[in-house]
């Protein structure tokens, strides 16, 4: 089972609409600095792509041989349109996800017609249930996550020989996820702010500040990384004070690209 990151940042991406900070300025000039909404691409035997963004056209070329969504949220969802008559033109593509968002796709436009259409081929998991893959096999797990739509929200663990947990969206990390984690190898978590104080209206997108966080997670046997970065949060910059306190304490930031061999 082979993972890569195929985008790292929180669902407006960087350069962030409307924003004119030094980091969304530079991305603006400058490609590399550009960061694509968390997304995960898995090759075991069969290609999925886990979470369909707005930038989903330049986070996979060919084809894939499914999605996995773990929410409804607009970093998560509104790709799946690309795969519509407009665009790909798909051929009942399988994607994966609760129960609860493949209803609110069936009966809502334009995500509706997608189904209508026979573009995609909608396979409701929930906990407990398992993605079997030629090599390898993804078991979704229910995390506490804002839910305007009452659709939910999925973790993934991503299991080869090696297992990987991957959390880019949840509320506040609870005794169970934080059991999950620390049975894995890898994990890939929810690192949308740095701090509790980087947006005005923080409160009201509850996700666990990375800094709190390292005093939660389990560090010592399970390699951590941070994904789904807002575009004001510190960790964006390898040279801040912000990524050399989490080096420190032995976690890291996932990079656009980076793979995971979990055999």
């Amino acid at each position: 089972m082979d993972v890569r990151v195929r985008g790292t940042a929180q669902d407006g991406g960087v350069p962030h609409l409307g924003c004119g900070c030094s980091r969304c300025a530079r991305a603006r000039e400058d490609p590399t600095a550009v960061r694509y909404p968390a997304a995960l691409r898995v090759d075991a035997g069969e290609s999925l792509l886990v979470d369909a963004s707005m930038d989903i056209r330049h986070q996979i070329v060919g084809g894939v041989d499914g999605v996995v969504l773990t929410h409804a949220h607009l970093g998560h969802l509104p790709g799946l349109l690309q795969f519509g008559r407009e665009v790909l033109d798909a051929d009942r593509l399988p994607v994966y996800c609760t129960p609860e968002l493949a209803e609110f796709v069936r009966t809502n436009q334009p995500f509706a017609a997608l189904v209508a259409d026979e573009n995609v081929s909608l396979r409701p998991v929930d906990a407990d249930a398992s993605i079997e893959l030629p090599e390898g096999e993804i078991r979704p797990f229910r995390v506490t996550h804002r839910d305007e739509f009452g659709t939910g929200t999925l973790g993934l663990e991503l299991r080869g020989r090696r297992t990987l947990v991957y959390v880019p969206d949840i509320d506040a990390w609870d005794d169970r996820t934080v059991a999950r984690i620390d049975a894995a190898d890898v994990a890939v978590l929810d690192g949308t702010f740095w701090a509790t104080d980087e947006i005005p209206r923080q409160a009201d997108v509850p996700h666990p500040p990375v800094r709190a966080a390292l005093d939660r997670l389990p560090l010592a046997g399970t390699d951590v990384y941070f994904t789904h970065l807002n575009h004001t949060n510190p960790l964006l910059d390898d040279g801040s004070a912000a990524y050399a306190t989490l080096a420190d304490a032995g976690a890291g930031v996932v990079d656009p690209g980076q793979r995971f061999d979990l055999g």
